[in-house]
């Protein structure tokens, strides 16, 4: 056991060439000493969960390690036969844990004090939750949200890293989604955030209700149904602007259907659907509509789809960033 949790400790916090990293994978989804696995990789996620209330840079470096770990994971060939790993009740601690990409992540740490929630999806997963307010969320991929408590309290705070889009219950209690920099203070609505330092901006959308969005750094700002608050992670430039909401929370279904729709229009779309950063170059007609749906189809398979279709050009810069590109 000892051994083990020093194996999974060692890939947590150490970079690792490929055919090391490979090997790792391919031990931890056989099937031998499954159980004493479970143990030892659920003792790390409540080490992890208890580190990232103190938000320090550990913490989020160990964070984007296992996001290196589940799409190496993802792809591998014994993932494909269905294998899976659960976890039940430990003590106080509940977890359930799926290493298919399309499961989310969801798990409890029940300390002396208040229990600490977090849910977590994949690099390629999506993940739909009810907390335990009555309010609902969606979580896009590679993304994760934590509270303390059951959000009873006076106000109902949460920690949002990635996107996701609330309906939130409506309470006399604020419901406060921290993203870093920024804030969004609401009572009951629907909105989309995203805080994601890999793009460089924070995002607020809102499609009904009325959201604040609040700053050390600038006065805070109301937004209307429609409007949209963007931002840069330093917090240098910041504007709202008219949008269309169901663009930016079209994600959260089952399928993307567009009929003779504007370039500019779909990609934003298919920005949120595959959370990804999609740039459009000035010498491409953003004007130019065109009719597709997507449903289980990979990024890759979309953009070609589209390169037909618009007669374009795609390439990727890194980071999940895309260029389209006459």
């Amino acid at each position: 056991m000892i051994l083990i949790r020093r194996i999974i400790k060692t890939f947590m916090h150490n970079p690792m060439p490929d055919e090391v990293q490979d090997n790792f994978v391919h031990w931890f989804l056989s099937k031998g000493e499954c159980d004493l696995k479970n143990k030892a990789l659920e003792e790390e996620w409540i080490e992890m969960c208890e580190d990232s209330r103190e938000d320090t840079m550990s913490s989020v470096a160990r964070w984007s390690r296992l996001r290196e770990i589940h799409r190496k994971m993802d792809d591998h060939p014994l993932k494909k036969t269905g294998l899976y790993l659960s976890w039940g009740a430990v003590a106080a601690c509940v977890v359930f844990f799926f290493l298919l990409a399309s499961w989310p992540l969801f798990f409890k740490v029940d300390p002396e004090t208040e229990v600490h929630t977090c849910y977590v999806t994949s690099s390629l997963g999506k993940g739909e939750f009810t907390m335990p307010d009555g309010s609902h969320v969606w979580l896009n991929s590679d993304s994760r949200l934590e509270f303390i408590g059951d959000l009873s309290g006076k106000v109902r705070n949460v920690d949002l890293y990635g996107e996701a889009y609330f309906d939130v219950m409506p309470s006399d209690a604020f419901f406060v989604v921290n993203m870093g920099g920024i804030k969004v203070k609401v009572l009951g609505t629907e909105f989309n955030a995203r805080n994601s330092e890999s793009y460089g901006n924070y995002e607020v959308t809102l499609k009904s209700g009325k959201v604040q969005v609040e700053s050390d750094s600038f006065d805070s700002v109301s937004l209307e149904p429609g409007q949209q608050f963007i931002a840069s992670t330093d917090l240098r430039r910041a504007s709202v602007r008219k949008v269309n909401a169901d663009n930016y929370t079209s994600w959260t279904g089952e399928v993307l259907s567009f009929d003779n729709k504007r370039l500019e229009t779909v990609i934003v779309n298919l920005e949120h659907w595959f959370n990804v950063d999609v740039e459009i170059d000035k010498t491409v007609d953003r004007n130019v509509r065109l009719s597709l749906t997507v449903r289980h189809e990979s990024l890759s398979k979309t953009l070609d789809l589209i390169k037909i279709l618009v007669g374009c050009n795609y390439s990727s810069t890194g980071e999940g960033k895309i260029l389209i590109t006459q």
